[in-house]
């Protein structure tokens, strides 16, 4: 492959990831952590290794991998589970923000039919 199709795979890889992202962490969570793993002058695989490997705290649950729902009682949940979101570890990764992406907008057609 030339350089000119292995960055328009890269730019469009590192795209997709970033679209993913937006449904579950928000596009400035993911670029702060992609930003943060880069080296010294990135070259477009290293943005598409960075974006596959970082990871982001989980708003859902936030941080904790713990999700409670329903109401407290003296001060403790009365239902709490893993987060579905970031499946209990508390942060997010690639494939998280995929299966997010997938799962929301199957909940949104299953919710306007």
């Amino acid at each position: 492959m030339n350089a000119t199709t292995t960055l328009s795979a890269d730019r469009k890889r590192f795209s997709s990831i970033q679209n993913h992202a937006a449904f579950s962490v928000g596009k400035a969570a993911f670029l702060a952590a992609v930003r943060a793993i880069l080296p010294v002058n990135p070259t477009s695989s290293d943005w598409v290794h960075a974006a596959e490997t970082c990871t982001v705290e989980c708003p859902k649950c936030h941080g904790t991998g713990l999700y409670s729902w329903g109401g407290t009682v003296n001060g403790k949940p009365v239902h709490q589970g893993d987060c579905y979101q970031c499946g209990g570890t508390g942060a997010q990764n690639s494939d998280d923000f995929a299966r997010n992406h997938v799962y929301t907008l199957h909940a949104i057609s299953n919710a306007c039919h």
